[in-house]
C-alpha cells in the first residue's frame, strides 16, 4: 500500500469503518472483535437479519483497479510471530472483504473458497512494500466467479 505501517493501519481502519457502515445499512449487526481475535485476522463479527453470524477480515487493495488482480499476502518478513507467513496462512475469518477504493466497492467471499482456488491453481506472485511482502496475484475475474462472492457498494458509507 503505502510502505508505511502507521499509514497502512490508518487507511485500513477507515476501510473497515466504511464496510461496517455499508453492512449496517443492509440491516446487519456489526460487533468489533477482541485483540485476541484481531491477532487471528478477524476484524469484526457480522450478524444478518436471520441472526446468522460470520466473521470478516477486511483488506484494502489500491492496485486491483489497475492490475485486475487481488494481492493475497503469502509472506511478510516483519511477521516473526507467525513464522514470517502472510495473513493468508493465519487468517481465521470466515469471509474476506477486499476493498477496491477507486470503485467504492468491497469484494466479499469465503476464505475457504479462496483457499480451494489457491490450492488448485498456481498464481503469479509479486513483491510489495519495498520487498517486505510477497503475494499471489489472484485475478479479480476469478474471485467474482466464486460461489460465495458478494459485491458490497461502499458509496455513502
Amino acid at each position: 500500500m503505502y510502505n508505511d505501517f502507521d499509514k497502512d493501519l490508518e487507511v485500513g481502519a477507515l476501510g473497515e469503518e466504511r464496510v461496517k457502515q455499508a453492512l449496517t445499512r443492509l440491516g446487519h449487526t456489526i460487533t468489533n472483535t477482541s485483540i485476541e481475535l484481531q491477532m487471528k485476522d478477524i476484524d469484526f463479527i457480522c450478524r444478518n437479519r436471520k441472526n446468522q453470524q460470520t466473521t470478516l477480515e477486511v483488506k484494502s487493495d489500491f492496485r486491483v483497479n489497475g492490475t485486475g488482480n487481488v494481492y493475497i499476502e503469502i509472506s511478510n518478513i516483519n511477521n516473526k510471530r507467525n513464522g514470517y507467513k502472510g495473513w493468508y496462512y493465519y487468517c481465521e475469518a470466515e469471509h474476506l472483504g477486499v476493498i477496491e477504493p477507486q470503485a467504492n466497492v468491497c469484494h466479499i467471499f469465503q476464505m475457504s473458497e479462496l483457499r480451494e482456488k489457491m490450492n488448485e491453481h498456481s498464481f503469479r506472485t509479486a513483491i510489495c512494500n519495498g520487498g517486505e511482502t510477497k503475494g499471489a496475484l489472484v485475478p479479480l475475474s476469478d474471485i467474482k466467479k466464486m460461489d460465495t462472492y458478494f459485491s458490497l457498494n461502499l458509496l455513502g458509507a
